[in-house]
């Protein structure tokens, strides 16, 4: 065994889509670390994104090649409900609200999905919510689990 495999830490290798300015979105593997016997849920992918590094691995699926994009550079990352043990969204977690909107970016189609947040007393409304701290925003759509960069939402248009 090569001395460096005795420092390599365990991961959880995540298939998503990755969509970045100026390029067409691409499947990536991403590394979560290793939580034992605790299942991947949304919100370790959520934590990944939202950390203070500025850079993070991942190995492009078409190429087989190995990377480390800017965080700061991604417009969305979609990520399969099957990969976070979840069969629902929002399965572990209650949502006290649910909003159907679309988000314009500054580059790239529109998305259309759903908002799923809870409040405290009068910071019910959707603006409250996308004025919380975090880089990311979170929208539902289907199958699929959206992390939006707030930095590229030029708009929220909130549907009926």
């Amino acid at each position: 065994m090569r001395t460096t495999e005795l420092l390599r830490i365990r991961k959880q290798t995540v298939l998503v889509d990755l969509a970045q300015p100026g390029a067409v979105p691409r499947a990536v593997e991403i590394f979560l670390p290793d939580y034992g016997d605790q299942p991947y849920r949304r919100q370790h992918i959520v934590d990944l994104f939202e950390q203070t590094r500025g850079f993070l691995p991942a190995r492009d699926r078409a190429t087989g090649s190995w990377e480390l994009f800017n965080r700061e550079a991604v417009l969305w990352v979609r990520v399969p409900r099957g990969h976070m043990g979840e069969d629902e969204p929002g399965q572990d977690e209650l949502f006290e609200f649910e909003q159907r909107v679309r988000v314009d970016l500054d580059e790239g189609e529109p998305l259309e999905g759903e908002l799923l947040y809870s409040a405290e007393g009068e910071k019910t409304r959707v603006v409250d919510h996308l004025n919380q701290d975090g880089r990311f925003l979170t929208l539902w759509q289907g199958d699929y689990l959206y992390l939006i960069q707030k930095s590229f939402v030029l708009r929220v248009v909130e549907l009926a």
